[in-house]
């Protein structure tokens, strides 16, 4: 791994778990300090962070964390959801014995995890095996950015909300099961039921935040709902 991969690494970590929050504002030098490197592989690293829409233009006072907002992680899941269907179905045909024995090992795992902070790093580790497994590096390069901001987008929407492992654990182990038997049909079910689950909890994440007050600007994926 290069200096700026690490620094994309290590800065999208601290973006997606909330250590850099939405909205700050950060200079060059604060980001060097939180990337821990030095100007040249930050300014490659901040290219790839602002592509991949981790951070955006500050009006000239540096670089932003973007907000919190329901229409971003909608917008996220439309594109999401197709890939991530795609990459199930080349998993079975794909993904090497090795590879399945990963997952089936995970899925163990994931089914025994019973605290938040250990469930929050099987998401993780469940989103890098969906990457992985379809064996297409163009796929796995266009999910990472859209996986992390998805978990950033959950991780700072569920705080307080009880049952979240039970909930988010009864869409994932299905699809990857799935996988392990090379079982398109299943696997394609498992991942469209899990992003059904996932719109529907931005969707109720916006209805908390009207409920008490603090509304978003009208949105076309909640109108006429």
């Amino acid at each position: 791994m290069s200096k700026s991969e690490e620094a994309y690494a290590r800065l999208t970590q601290k973006i997606e778990t909330g250590e850099l929050p939405p909205g700050a504002v950060l200079t060059e030098a604060a980001l060097m300090d939180a990337a821990g490197t030095g100007r040249t592989p930050l300014r490659e690293a901040v290219q790839r962070l602002v592509r991949d829409h981790w951070l955006s233009a500050g009006g000239g006072r540096g670089l932003q964390v973007p907000a919190i907002s329901v229409d971003d992680q909608l917008e996220r899941l439309e594109v999401r959801r197709s890939l991530e269907v795609l990459a199930v179905d080349l998993a079975c045909i794909r993904a090497g014995e090795e590879q399945l024995a990963d997952v089936e090992a995970h899925v163990h795992h994931l089914r025994a995890v019973s605290d938040l902070p250990a469930y929050v790093a099987a998401v993780g580790r469940s989103h890098e095996l969906l990457r992985t497994i379809a064996n297409n590096r163009y796929l796995s390069d266009s999910l990472v950015p859209l996986q992390g901001l998805s978990r950033r987008f959950w991780l700072a929407t569920t705080k307080g909300l009880s049952g979240e492992v039970e909930r988010g654990r009864a869409f994932y182990v299905p699809a990857l099961e799935a996988v392990t038997r090379r079982d398109p049909v299943g696997a394609r079910a498992g991942v469209l039921a899990l992003h059904d689950f996932l719109a529907r909890s931005a969707l109720d994440y916006a209805a908390r935040r009207a409920a008490h007050g603090r509304t978003e600007p009208p949105s076309p994926w909640t109108e006429g709902r």
